[in-house]
């Protein structure tokens, strides 16, 4: 928008959210569905698999080796027996009731 038409980088910046404000009220009755589906059923079942292959597949070294790259001290220990054993039923859980419930959120 700058270079294309000489405009200043705020005037391109507001430019761009106008339009981009436009665009998203006249596509929203148009996505609307498709993303309660996205949220309901994807995401959850999405994180649950990477749960199941984080925590389960993995195996806890790996596990450990990825969670404490980049601390000074080792990540506590009680954090993979929680996320292995309570994160990952908690998001069959709201799998199942963002089914029930049409949407949880």
């Amino acid at each position: 928008m700058q270079e294309k038409l000489n405009l200043s980088r705020k005037a391109s910046y507001d430019l761009i959210g106008v339009i981009a404000l436009i665009a998203s009220v006249c596509i929203q009755g148009i996505v609307s569905g498709w993303m309660d589906v996205l949220s309901i059923y994807i995401c959850p079942l999405g994180a649950r698999l990477a749960g199941v292959m984080f925590f389960w597949i993995s195996g806890k070294k790996y596990v450990e080796t990825q969670v404490n790259t980049g601390h000074s001290k080792p990540f506590i220990t009680v954090f993979f027996p929680i996320c292995k054993y309570v994160f990952c039923p908690v998001y069959v859980l709201v799998l199942i009731l963002g089914i029930l419930l049409d949407g949880i959120g």
